[in-house]
């Protein structure tokens, strides 16, 4: 067997060489975390505000209270059985951000303003954003604008409570309903096109487009109560609605909370009620020794000891 040439050898080990400092594959990243789901519906929870303000375990409502009027407690992104989202994983951060807000707060005011004295609307919008609002995953500006756009489709002209009066459920102390009798009459707002047509937004809401007519066919909404004394009271309705807000469907039927359910007993709308009375601020402390003592004055009895143990001195 012949022997290689020289140069050849040299040319073997230099490929050698270059193989063995081949740089290992990089290894594949790691995975992302999952991605939240997007909603499949939006809950627009309207409360009666009287009912929230005889439920306060904190602070009062400002008055006067509104009780010809239902205003919105929140607008709750929701996975497709109705449940409010929440928990793991979280949607990814987004900013609070009050200047884009506050071009919108006065299409909001009319339906949806804070209650609560010390709790200015800014406040209000602030924490349902951040508990509720990251999780429709669409932005700060779009989550209200959503708002506006379903408050438009029904309730621009005439509030719930209007179309409750219209069969006959008033706010009173005295007359009260069953569940049948508050979900038969807003049935009924939805299954006639009366109030639904024609212009569904004010021409002055320039980046709002008019909504589809809905469906007239029955469709489910949930009722919440409170318990106060063995009586009754509403205290929220919840529609339901696509994610973008631009038309009511039927809510997914649910088990009601045991704690808020409104069947088996008659519900009462009630009217406002005063509020508790602010404590006056409490009076300035008493002088104490030390105060005295800095002006100049002492009580007599020490300075008849004083008088004593010197006495002794002099």
């Amino acid at each position: 067997m012949k022997k290689l040439p020289f140069f050849l050898l040299i040319l073997l080990l230099i490929i050698i060489c270059v193989h063995s400092q081949v740089t290992p594959p990089t290894p594949a990243p790691a995975p992302l975390p999952p991605s939240p789901p997007l909603p499949s519906m939006m809950r627009y929870v309207l409360q009666w505000p009287p009912t929230l303000c005889m439920t306060l375990e904190n602070g009062r409502c400002k008055e006067p209270i509104p009780e010809n009027e239902f205003l919105l407690h929140g607008l709750w992104p929701a996975d497709e059985n109705g449940n409010v989202m929440g928990g793991t994983p979280k949607p990814p951060d987004q900013k609070w951000n009050a200047t884009l807000v506050k071009p919108l707060e006065v299409y909001l005011v009319p339906f949806w303003r804070s209650l609560k004295q010390n709790f200015n609307n800014m406040g209000l919008y602030k924490h349902e954003f951040k508990r509720h609002g990251i999780w429709a995953q669409t932005g700060v500006e779009e989550y209200f604008k959503t708002s506006i756009r379903i408050n438009n489709i029904f309730f621009v002209t005439r509030n719930l409570y209007n179309y409750l009066e219209t069969s006959n459920i008033i706010a009173s102390d005295t007359s009260d309903y069953t569940e049948n009798d508050i979900v038969n009459a807003i049935q009924k707002v939805f299954a006639s096109p009366t109030p639904l047509s024609p212009s569904l937004a004010p021409p002055h809401d320039p980046f709002l487009s008019p909504a589809p007519a809905p469906s007239h066919d029955p469709f489910n909404i949930y009722l919440s109560c409170t318990l106060i004394d063995t009586k009754l009271y509403l205290n929220e309705v919840t529609f339901c609605t696509y994610p973008n807000g631009t038309k009511f469907i039927s809510c997914p039927h649910q088990i009601p909370d045991p704690l808020r359910r409104c069947d088996g007993a008659n519900i009462m709308l009630p009217l406002a009620r005063a509020q508790p009375s602010i404590p006056p601020p409490p009076s300035p402390p008493s002088p104490n020794k030390f105060q005295e003592e800095e002006c100049g004055t002492y009580p007599i009895f020490e300075r008849s000891w004083a008088k004593y143990i010197f006495n002794g001195w002099i």
